[in-house]
């Protein structure tokens, strides 16, 4: 299964990790999310930047409007830009972009992979 291949639309996101355990040799975010009733971890390796726009407050389980893959945002550029000198052009940097119902809450992960693992 490929994040891609996923229909998104109501599944449930019920956790968040950011691992910083070691800095620089991994930076990851995971993402534990049910698919189809299937406890999934999402493993995004290789960050370079994260928008956590999340919002709180609203009693009701987090269901997830969409989520897609960009290789267009904006953002980019400047992750491109800012990192050329250190790490080169970082060609392969995708934006995964996740948007929830409940709370309409905006998750924007920069990353070079994301892995989907069953829990």
């Amino acid at each position: 299964m490929r994040f891609e291949d996923i229909d998104w639309h109501d599944q449930k996101l019920v956790g968040v990790n950011i691992n910083r355990t070691d800095p620089g040799n991994n930076d990851s975010i995971e993402l534990k999310v049910v698919i189809n009733g299937k406890e999934i971890i999402l493993l995004f390796e290789d960050v370079y930047f994260a928008d956590l726009r999340l919002n709180f407050g609203v009693i009701a389980e987090e269901s997830i409007s969409y989520a897609v893959i960009k290789s267009d945002d904006e953002q980019i550029d400047a992750i491109q830009n800012k990192w050329s000198a250190a790490e080169g052009y970082l060609n392969d940097l995708l934006c995964f972009e996740l948007n929830t119902n409940s709370t309409n809450s905006l998750i924007k992960i920069y990353a070079l992979s994301c892995k989907l693992t069953h829990v």
